[in-house]
């Protein structure tokens, strides 16, 4: 599994840019949230629910990486109306999630996911 951007880097690369807005917001939902809908929920939905922390500004996201791990989830669209029809997405997130877990010693309270979706 590839190893977290270490936040040096992290730092480095948003020095110079702070101020700068991201053109489209970064949007993330816990990883406590993420677990307890137990599937794949829409943006919509997340929004609806209050679910979704909005980072506008590249200084947002290095504050946010400060003290927390933004993970990015990719995932296909599997049906019509939800993502994940039968949470096999779901479920394989949450199972690689846990992994980066145990492997690198994260507190599951300190996780954001940055979800993105594609249409089939």
């Amino acid at each position: 599994l590839p190893l977290p951007l270490p936040l040096p880097q992290v730092h480095e690369l948003c020095e110079s840019s702070s101020n700068q807005s991201l053109g489209f917001p970064l949007c993330c939902i816990t990883f406590r949230s993420f677990l307890k809908e137990e599937k794949l929920i829409t943006h919509e939905h997340a929004r609806l629910h209050s679910l979704l922390t909005w980072y506008d500004t590249v200084g947002e996201v290095k504050e946010a990486v400060e003290s927390r791990m933004i993970i990015f989830l990719s995932h296909q669209w599997k049906g019509r109306t939800e993502p994940d029809p039968n949470g096999d997405d779901w479920r394989a997130a949450v199972l690689a999630i846990e992994m980066l877990i145990d492997i690198h010693g994260l507190r599951p309270d300190d996780i954001d996911i940055w979800s993105a979706a594609t249409q089939p």
